[in-house]
């Protein structure tokens, strides 16, 4: 057992091991609370009815309309507030000017919930897609510009010397040194982000929606389908879960020397 940082790092089957004992844990407690109907049917469906919807649903075929629709929503918002934020963000960093001008505004717009801003999204563009893209690009927006600003800034001193050493401007230094070194964190950023994102489609399609997971979720609430409700939950779940393995797995491929050199990821 290696000390990693602050935490003793366990092997990787220990971890795996511990990892599925908490999810075994999870699970015996929902299977006892609704096989013995200590909790209502109508309150928690059981472990077996939740999966066996989960498999009708698929089945069916009618879910992936839906898995499709929401990932859609969520790539559109995501992007968009990537293409705004990256650019600002390493600005930020960089230039301290840049800094002063926008990152107190980005900070009081990062305190302001999303929900705040439902019912302006719907008065400027009605229910429709570019509403839910609006409130997904506005909920990620403030922290992509502060995280990516963050790892812009704390690229090592050391690096930069060097650079200006050999005489770099302020450019060369920002596109040979800085963006370098700084893309690993700021895609540890975007997965997070992406996970973010991922949670605001799905508010805003209960909020407002014809299609989509979270537009499936609020029907089946509507009429008491609780074995729905679950089968939903868990596949909202589980597709969140697969798209941050992919970020991971993009992690490892792009950034190899960040990935053996790195203390810990979140």
């Amino acid at each position: 057992m290696k000390k990693n940082g602050q935490h003793l790092e366990l092997p990787k089957w220990k971890y795996v091991i511990i990892a599925l004992f908490g999810s075994i844990i999870i699970i015996l407690i929902w299977a006892v609370l609704s096989y013995l109907k200590i909790v209502s049917p109508i309150f928690l469906s059981t472990p077996t009815e939740t999966l066996k919807n989960i498999f009708n649903l698929f089945v069916s075929g009618n879910i992936l309309k839906d898995i499709l629709v929401s990932i859609i929503r969520v790539l559109f918002g995501f992007i968009l507030a990537l293409i705004v934020g990256l650019p600002l963000g390493i600005f930020c960093g960089v230039f301290k000017k840049i800094e002063a001008f926008i990152e107190t505004n980005i900070s009081f717009l990062r305190y302001i919930p999303v929900a705040a801003f439902i019912p302006l999204a719907i008065l400027w563009f009605g229910v429709s897609e570019t509403e839910k893209i609006f409130l997904i690009f506005i909920g990620i927006l403030p922290y992509i510009i502060l995280y990516t600003s963050v790892a812009a800034a704390n690229v090592e001193k050391e690096y930069i010397e060097v650079g200006k050493t050999f005489g770099a401007n302020e450019w060369q230094i920002l596109k040979k040194i800085i963006l370098p070194r700084a893309l690993p964190n700021i895609w540890d950023m975007a997965r997070i982000e992406m996970g973010g994102a991922w949670a605001l489609v799905v508010l805003a399609e209960v909020i407002a929606a014809n299609s989509g997971l979270g537009y499936r979720l609020i029907l089946a609430q509507r009429f008491l389908h609780t074995t729905d409700i679950f089968a939903l939950i868990i596949i909202i779940g589980l597709v969140g879960f697969i798209i941050d393995q992919l970020f991971k797995l993009g992690y490892f491929y792009l950034f190899p020397w960040a990935e053996k050199s790195k203390v810990k990821r979140i």
